[in-house]
């Protein structure tokens, strides 16, 4: 039981790690060019 839990635990810490590391991307990817145009 513990190890099926900690197996679930790390899979959706991993998910996670690698959904908030996406975002990131995309945040740092998307953002300059809005930038460039709200302040043009």
């Amino acid at each position: 039981m513990d190890i099926v839990a900690a197996l679930t635990l790390a899979k959706l810490w991993c998910c996670t790690l690698k959904l908030s590391f996406f975002n990131v991307g995309i945040h740092l990817l998307l953002r300059p060019p809005f930038e460039a145009r709200f302040t043009k």
